[in-house]
């Protein structure tokens, strides 16, 4: 089923007359398809490989206990279901308490892989936007 809008374009001293003569005017437009972007499996498999591809960097380079700045708080956020300071960061200190409740590892290795999963996703999706 196709929604069709019916548009004319009149000019106002048309549109005067047009008024003045007791006629209707009649809009006519057609909305466009939607847009559908198929993208080849050659491209999957290159996203594949570069998820593939950090996720091995950013496991083997993680930090295996408490690292400088910021983190220690967001551990401690995470690990006692607190706040860490303005902002925050929320939706990250409920994602540290499922992933404080891996059975192996460190607190604060467990909290450093949510890090890791999360900046592999974002590496996904920027790669998907530059592919588009």
């Amino acid at each position: 089923m196709e929604n069709v809008i019916r548009k004319r374009m009149v000019s106002k001293p048309e549109q005067d007359k047009e008024k003045k003569a007791g006629q209707k005017t009649e809009q006519t437009a057609k909305t466009s398809e939607p847009c559908v972007i198929e993208l080849d499996p050659g491209a999957n498999v290159a996203a594949f490989l570069v998820v593939t591809l950090v996720l091995v960097v950013y496991i083997l380079t993680m930090y295996p206990s408490v690292p400088g700045g910021d983190s220690g708080e967001l551990i401690v956020a995470g690990c006692t279901v607190g706040i860490a300071h303005p902002p925050g960061y929320p939706l990250f200190t409920m994602l540290a308490v499922l992933f404080h409740g891996i059975p192996f590892g460190s607190p604060a290795w467990r909290i450093n892989l949510l890090s890791v999963i999360l900046s592999t996703g974002c590496a996904f999706f920027v790669f998907k936007t530059v592919l588009l």
